[in-house]
């Protein structure tokens, strides 16, 4: 096995990309010609994370999560947040401007509430509406959005690797929401990342569309299950894969989408 050693200058930069992040959001209303606005008889600028799910979902909303609790440390900043959000974004996004005064609001997964959101930032151009994913027509974005891609794929690589070689069967099952490109990039991450372990293992993905239910994806996840595969991973919003794994006593990886490997009794990851 290798031994994996730093680089300085590589952890230098990871700094400098944090630090360059979080003067972003405390100069982004001074980027679009305004003031940071006094909110709730207070100085401080007020920023809000919409959650699409459940903030400690080990996926790409507790690695937002995480992030919020590193920004309250910065002088200036007053941070709101709303988590099981998914169905009531836009809704939740104007309390969040409105009643809150909040002038940099960030969504975890837009979905299909991407335009109900888009029509809250043209509504509200003295904030920022910060998307995580891809625009689909960058033409037609209010002035005052902005994407950030948040390499999932790189993640989910070294799920896959994870998960290659906890199975044992070399079968492994993943439950994802839709075949969008951003999704495929994460799942082929995964795959590269498990054939890596072993060149022999074969992954079988289950599409439950974005709107699944819980029920729908720990359904899925047990028809993967009982079809031989002995870890299950995640592409989804959510964790609803692991009630799946937790019944059935397999391995569970990639819980929506920034995975984490957690292993079952009768099997170490």
């Amino acid at each position: 096995m290798k031994t994996l050693t730093h680089n300085r200058r590589d952890i230098l930069r990871a700094f400098g990309g944090a630090f360059g992040a979080a003067t972003m959001l405390l100069t982004a209303p001074q980027a679009l010609g305004q003031s940071a606005p006094s909110t709730l008889g207070s100085s401080n600028l007020g920023v809000g994370v919409l959650y699409c799910g459940d903030r400690a979902d080990f996926g790409f909303n507790q690695a937002h999560a995480e992030a919020a609790r590193a920004l309250v440390g910065l002088p200036g900043l007053r941070l709101e947040e709303r988590e099981h959000a998914a169905g009531t974004l836009a809704a939740t996004a104007e309390e969040l401007v409105g009643p809150q005064g909040c002038r940099i609001v960030i969504v975890t997964a837009a979905g299909d509430a991407l335009p109900g959101l888009l029509a809250q930032a043209d509504a509200h151009r003295d904030t920022v509406f910060l998307f995580s994913g891809a625009p689909l027509d960058r033409d037609r974005l209010p002035v005052n959005t902005g994407f950030f891609e948040g390499y999932l794929e790189e993640a989910q690589h070294i799920a896959g690797l994870v998960a290659g070689y906890a199975s044992r069967a070399k079968t492994i099952g993943l439950v994802a929401s839709h075949p969008a490109p951003e999704v495929l990039r994460c799942v082929n991450a995964f795959a590269l990342g498990a054939r890596r372990a072993d060149s022999a293992t074969a992954l079988r993905v289950a599409f439950v569309g974005e709107t699944a239910t819980p029920r729908q994806v720990a359904e899925a996840a047990r028809a993967l299950a009982e079809g031989g595969a002995d870890v299950l991973a995640a592409q989804l919003d959510g964790g609803g894969a692991r009630s799946a794994r937790w019944r059935r006593r397999t391995a569970s990886s990639a819980a929506a989408c920034t995975p984490t490997c957690r292993p079952s009794p009768r099997r170490a990851c």
